[in-house]
């Protein structure tokens, strides 16, 4: 059986810009993508799209065994101010 559990988070990232015109869905800093490990295209969940200055949560997914759950470890960044990384971890 797979279960679902959190792969990555992006956590308290601020909104610098916001756009009802931009065709994608979200546009983030390669040091952070790199830093969460997560993947160009791949689907994420985010806790906010507002306005600049918001702050937002930005999650991803993955499956895996039931088995393997009790020590899957997500990658997790948290963000200060700037949206510099101020703690990481599961890397």
């Amino acid at each position: 059986m797979l279960v679902h559990l959190l792969k990555s988070k992006i956590h308290r990232a601020t909104v610098t810009a916001a756009s009802v015109d931009y065709e994608g869905s979200l546009t983030l800093d390669e040091d952070f993508i790199d830093a969460a490990r997560l993947h160009p295209y791949e689907r994420i969940l985010c806790s906010n799209m507002g306005k600049p200055g918001d702050r937002v949560t930005i999650m991803s997914f993955t499956e895996v065994e039931a088995a393997q759950a009790a020590t899957h470890q997500p990658t997790v960044i948290i963000l200060g101010d700037g949206n510099q990384i101020v703690n990481r971890r599961g890397i």
